[in-house]
């Protein structure tokens, strides 16, 4: 409301001025000005009046001393001072804003789920949320259970399904209870907490309540039939639905925040790099491109070598407490790498690396690995799939660069996103593993696992719920529905999600890496065809590639954009534009591009015309001096056009006079050159054949000339005497001429021929010129008749073309004199803008100014407010310290207290030099007192030895008579015994004969066994005597057993007569004379007697000197404490002293403080009136400057106003003669519309006769013609 008063009262303003400026009477009023800025540190009445206009100087020099104020040490520190708070305040105001940006993007995202209306219902459900996870370890997995349910197959289900559902039935409730007002008010009323919480359990029980009734109604009756009907079968499979849907659509969501991510990443690219070289920029965006494309399939391959190389169970021993807890051990084999294998492998002789690689190495250790095994065939799979994806991804950066858009956006979006897909690649790897080894998976894997999927439940309820708060707002115009109640289905979601999770965690027959496993593949193979299909999609829908498919949308702003192309080509008429727009809506209806009503996108198009945006007052300079220069369009047609004619005309007089010229000079030339040409030509062609005749010739004679050798002059023959032979001399030289005659008449006719072909050439060089003049002069008269022909043409044309010029004339000087008074608008308007422009300037100007003294005012203000605070604090000193007198009279106080503790201190320093020399008098005691001590207890232990030495002599002579008595009584046993087992054997059997009674039995046994062998072989039937043979043989088998018992027992008896002999014969050598031994006994105790009667003097001694030894100790430690108390009672003067010292110390900076402090406040004090006299001049400087900048804008608005009715004016007489352009096209367009009208009925009336002529000479032949065209047709 203020603001909208603070505007009106401006514009109220702005009228009142106009109207001044407007009545001149009225000009005396003062206009109203602008209070100078309220300070922060208000100034007295007394300090604040400084008269307008007396200044320290004249402007100049006040702006001077304020720059030297402001280059001050003082206030260069103040002014970082104040940059650092207001820095801080950015910052804070920045963190609030970024805060109050978090609230707006949760309550946009999570609606009103932390507003405090609904707080209660969020803790709660929250609560209820955690007990649904919670009871996984609360109740068992069993089928007990304390309800009472019977048929019950897994409890622990069972709980978290009905709180699940009790928890969404309730948030059905409560929505639908906040449809109703006045419950609405009740539920989302300002405080009232317990009533929520009662609320929120009531219906949370009334949900629990429904489902007990469907336990008790509908179980019963569809347990044995309908199974699947039964309340945990049915909400079971809903909820699990719903978490495998939920993370199946998960990426359409997580989509949202990727894209974000990229377009924000494109942005930030476009402006870094929007004055960067073109090809430098296409350089970049490939880079990028690639660079981004291949980081997933390079982090897969360090992945995988990480994985196999530190899978060790030590590497997650900061999960755990011990080893055994359930991780799986290193399954990498000892012998991992080739060559250790190759090493210890046996039977590989002869092979080549690549077959024992390929045969022996994968089949022994990866292959019989069922880890490494798991880890091959993952990373091969996710590799492959890598390959597709770079693969669709380059072909997408492809086809951007051939759509001339390049983007780093398809990159970013294709790294998120490879991000997100390879961290469900590893929730399949490391559960996978874990089944394979039969253990649990590494925690280090589940808890990455677990983060990164609740970020992805995070990130998609973020989505999820702005999609569908917005989607519920913009498409459902109920009242009902707010943006409080929308929490409630938020909450139902969640709850379904959740639920659904933890339902089939707990579900029987199911495992957690089972369920995990299915969830990443499901979702593994979403994304991929995801991406797949939405990577083109968005390229398209964003322009960055060559579209295939439009949306409802963008075919209607293609339809109304072509529309727009349309009619600016067609006349500019109302009926025009209603025409195009009509059709174009009229199509878009039948084609279903628009419905007619709701959205914008969804209605009619009512205008085509775009909406234009307000310009400047330099563009509407730039428009109006284009707009003036295109008025005058018209104008400089016809002047040209007049031109034009002008010329034309001195061209076709220039023209005909050239035109007779060239005619005259054309008859002057002969007509019979072309017949002189080919009389010419005939004879060029007679003297070439003479040429090649007499060529052939020449050839003939100068061949037979060069076969001819030229003859030689004969040497003089001899006769045999030696003498020139005469006769044969003379027939050699007739011979001789003769042949050179015929040589000569040879090179005779050469030469002769040779120069009837030279002259031949010159006759027909002399008559290829005359050819070639008579060509020149040919060429010359073709060109004279084609130049006149050309010029024929042109007189021809420029005569066609001046009666158009002229009948055209006419019409461009109508529209020349339409076009005077657009032109004079324009004009006018032109100044105006001009005019503006110029004010415009001025005001820019007068607010620059005006900007730069309130900058002035601003640093005239620090200045002060440093000024004043210096002189606060420099009083705030006075006030806090104390007077001079009473420091001085402290001073004084305090000197005489350290002149008191000096001389205490000299008397406790000489009393302690007198207890230290007593303290050594008494160590020299002790020391005497200790010697003493020493030798008496030397002799004691002497003698003390020699105590002990005996003792031990006793002892030792004690021990062997213990030990021969003992000797001597187990002799006497071992005599004993030995006499005894002796007896036996005297009265035992002979060993001897017992042996030899044996041997009768055991051949008289032999014998019997012999008979009755005999007696089965020979098939005897005395059965009797068989039978009384093998009772005899039993007889004798029982004698015999008795024999070799008694041999026993009497050789058992000779070997312990033997050895009780030995023993006995060994004791009798071990024994000792014990009268001597009882002797040297008895000598050795009264010896011990002696030595301990010896002891007693030493003892009294040694007594004697430790008591002695206690007194002198007791005597030193009690020097000691003496000579401690009396340094204590120095150190404690001494800190006292010290105290006096500091304390005088202190009043003495406290005194010179003081006298600083008060020459501080006077100088501060003339600061501070310098400072106000500053502020009061930078105060008058900005009143003006604000003045100033008040008039410019006035003048500036009332030129605007003023060119804007001028451009009105303009338009609206450009408007004027468009319409009568209109009309003047539309009455020609109408009179060619007579003509051709005219034209086809004389063509009809023409096509009669003719038809009516053609039907008096051949009828028949008519009527078949037409009834063909009829069949035809």
């Amino acid at each position: 409301m203020n603001k909208k008063k603070a505007e009106n009262e401006k514009i109220e303003e702005l009228e009142e001025l106009e109207n001044d400026t407007q009545n001149p009477q009225d000009k005396g009023k003062k206009q109203k000005k602008k209070d100078v800025p309220v300070q922060k540190n208000e100034l007295t009445e007394n300090e604040n009046k400084v008269e307008k206009g007396k200044s320290i100087s004249e402007e100049n020099e006040w702006e001077d001393e304020l720059h030297k104020k402001l280059a001050s040490s003082d206030m260069k520190k103040h002014i970082k001072k104040t940059k650092r708070e207001e820095f801080k305040a950015k910052i804070r105001k920045k963190k609030e804003e970024l805060n109050a940006k978090t609230s707006e993007i949760i309550e946009g995202q999570f609606m009103k789920v932390l507003d405090k209306r609904v707080l209660p219902y969020t803790i709660l459900f929250i609560i209820f949320a955690t007990l649904i996870g919670i009871s996984t370890f609360i109740f068992p997995n069993t089928t007990s259970n304390f309800l009472g349910k019977q048929n019950i197959s897994n409890f622990n289900q069972f709980i978290i399904i009905s709180l699940t559902v009790g928890l969404i039935l309730g948030n059905i409730f409560l929505f639908w209870a906040s449809r109703n007002e006045k419950l609405h008010k009740l539920l989302f009323v300002r405080g009232g907490w317990w009533i929520k919480i009662i609320v929120n359990l009531f219906v949370f029980l009334l949900g629990y309540g429904l489902c007990i009734a469907w336990w008790n109604v509908i179980d019963p009756r569809v347990e044995a039939d309908l199974n699947f009907l039964t309340f945990q079968g049915l909400f079971g499979l809903i909820l699990a639905l719903v978490y495998f849907l939920w993370n199946a659509g998960q990426i359409f969501f997580v989509k949202t925040s990727i894209e974000k991510q990229s377009i924000e990443a494109e942005a930030k690219f476009q402006v870094q790099n929007e004055n960067v070289d073109k090809s430098k920029k296409l350089r970049k965006i490939a880079v990028r491109n690639y660079l981004f494309v291949f980081i997933p399939l390079l982090i897969h391959i360090i992945f995988i070598l990480l994985y196999i190389f530190m899978d060790t169970q030590e590497f997650y021993l900061i999960f755990t407490d011990s080893p055994s807890s359930g991780l799986y051990e290193k399954f990498t084999p000892a012998t991992f790498f080739y060559g250790e294998w190759k090493n210890q492998a046996t039977n590989i002789a002869g092979n080549s690396d690549f077959v024992l690689f390929l045969t022996r190495y994968f089949p022994e250790v990866w292959f019989a690995n069922d880890g490494l095994l798991f880890v091959l065939i993952w990373s091969l799979l996710v590799l492959i799939i890598w390959i597709f994806l770079i693969s669709k991804q380059i072909s997408l950066y492809k086809m951007s660069k051939k759509n001339e858009t390049p983007n780093v956006f398809s990159s970013t979006f294709f790294l998120i996103f490879s991000i997100f897909l390879y961290l469900k690649f590893f929730a399949i790897l490391n559960t996978g593993m874990g089944m394979i080894k039969g253990e649990a998976p590494s925690q280090s894997g589940q808890i990455v696992d677990w983060i990164t999927s609740v970020i992805l439940m995070i990130i998609t309820i973020f989505n999820l719920l702005r999609g569908f708060g917005k989607r519920i707002k913009t498409t459902v115009k109920s009242p009902k529905i707010t943006k409080y109640n929308l929490v409630f289905l938020m909450f139902l979601l969640v709850a379904s999600y959740w639920g659904g999770q933890w339902s089939l965690i707990t579900g029987e027959g199911l495992s957690k890496s089972a369920l995990s496993i299915a969830t990443s593949l499901i979702v593994v193979c979403v994304y991929i065809g995801f991406y797949y299909w939405y990577s083109r999609w968005i390229l398209e829908r964003r322009g960055f590639i060559r579209k295939r498919t439009f949306t409802l949308i963008e075919v209607k702003e293609m339809l109304t954009e072509l529309s727009r192309k349309i009619k600016d080509q067609m006349l500019q008429t109302i009926e025009n534009e209603q025409l195009i727009t009509n059709t174009l809506n009229q199509f878009m209806l039948e084609k279903k591009i628009i419905l007619g009503e709701g959205t914008e996108e969804e209605s009619l198009v009512q205008v085509l015309e775009e909406e234009e945006h307000e310009l400047t007052s330099e563009e509407k300079l730039a428009q109006m001096q284009r707009l003036a220069e295109d008025a005058q369009l018209e104008i400089r047609e016809y002047k040209e056009a007049v031109e034009q004619l002008k010329q034309l005309k001195e061209k076709s007089k220039s023209l005909d006079s050239e035109q007779n010229e060239i005619k005259q000079k054309l008859q002057s030339m002969p007509e019979d050159l072309t017949e002189q040409l080919t009389q010419a030509q005939k004879k060029q062609d007679q003297l070439t054949q003479n040429l090649q005749q007499q060529k052939l010739k020449y050839e003939e004679k100068f061949k037979e000339l060069k076969r001819t050798k030229p003859p030689k002059e004969p040497k003089e023959p001899k006769t045999p005497s030696g003498e020139v032979d005469e006769d044969a001399k003379d027939v050699l030289m007739k011979e001789f001429e003769k042949n050179l005659n015929v040589y000569s008449n040879l090179q005779k006719e050469v030469e002769k021929e040779k120069k009837a072909l030279t002259k031949t050439e010159e006759n027909l060089n002399k008559q290829n010129e005359e050819i070639n003049k008579l060509k020149e002069k040919i060429a010359q008269q073709n060109e004279i008749k084609a130049k006149l022909e050309s010029i024929s043409e042109e007189i021809k044309k420029i005569n066609e073309t001046i009666p158009a010029i002229e009948k055209n004339l006419e019409y461009l000087k109508w529209r020349s004199d339409l076009a005077e008074p657009v032109v004079e608008a324009a004009k006018i308007a032109l100044k105006s803008a001009e005019k503006e422009y110029k004010k415009y300037q001025n005001f820019t100007k007068a607010q620059k100014e005006e900007k730069e003294a309130e900058e002035k005012l601003t640093k005239a203000q620090q200045v002060h407010e440093m000024t004043q605070e210096k002189l606060e604090q420099a009083q705030e000193i006075i006030d806090k310290s104390r007077k001079i007198p009473e420091i001085d009279e402290d001073i004084v106080d305090a000197s005489d207290k350290i002149a008191k503790i000096h001389e205490e201190i000299k008397t406790i320093e000489s009393d302690i030099s007198q207890k230290k020399k007593i303290k050594a008098q008494k160590q020299q005691n002790l020391e005497k007192a200790q010697e003493d001590f020493e030798s008496a207890k030397k002799k004691l232990n002497d003698a003390d030895e020699l105590i002990k030495q005996k003792q031990k002599e006793v002892a030792k002579i004690t021990e062997q008579l213990e030990k021969g008595e003992s000797l001597k009584a187990e002799y006497s046993i071992a005599q004993d015994n030995y006499n005894a087992v002796a007896q036996q054997v005297e009265n035992a059997p002979v060993l001897e004969k017992l042996e030899e009674e044996l041997n009768n039995l055991l051949n008289h046994e032999k014998e019997l066994k012999t008979q009755l062998k005999q007696e089965k072989k020979s098939g005897s039937k005395d059965i009797e005597k068989i039978d009384s043979l093998k009772q005899e043989l039993d007889d004798i088998g029982e004698k015999i057993k008795d024999k070799k018992s008694e041999i026993k027992e009497v050789k058992e008896l000779r070997n312990e007569s033997t050895q009780s002999k030995k023993k006995m014969e060994k004791l009798a050598e071990q024994q000792m004379d014990l009268e001597e031994i009882q002797a040297n006994l008895k000598q050795r105790e009264e010896e011990l007697i002696d030595a301990e009667n010896a002891r007693l003097e030493p003892k009294k001694e040694f007594d004697k000197t430790q008591e002695v030894l206690d007194q002198a100790q007791d005597a030193l430690a009690q020097a000691k404490n003496d000579l401690k108390l009396a340094q204590a009672e120095l150190k404690v003067k001494q800190e006292e002293l010290n105290e006096w010292e500091n304390n005088k110390a202190n009043l003495e900076k406290e005194r010179e403080i003081r006298l600083e402090a008060e020459k501080n406040l006077e100088d501060t004090k003339l600061e501070l009136e310098n400072a106000i006299k500053l502020l009061n001049e930078a105060k008058d400087n900005y009143s003006k400057k604000q003045e100033k900048r008040e008039k410019q804008e006035i003048k500036y608005l009332l030129t605007e106003k003023e060119a804007e009715l001028d451009f009105t004016i303009y338009q609206n007489q450009n408007k004027l003669k468009e319409a009568h352009y209109i009309l003047k096209q539309a009455m020609r367009q109408a009179e060619a519309n007579v003509e051709l009208r005219k034209e086809r009925v004389v063509d009809a009336e023409h096509e009669k006769a003719v038809f009516l002529e053609e039907k008096e000479k051949n009828p028949d032949q008519i009527a078949r013609n037409l009834k063909k065209k009829k069949i035809e047709g």
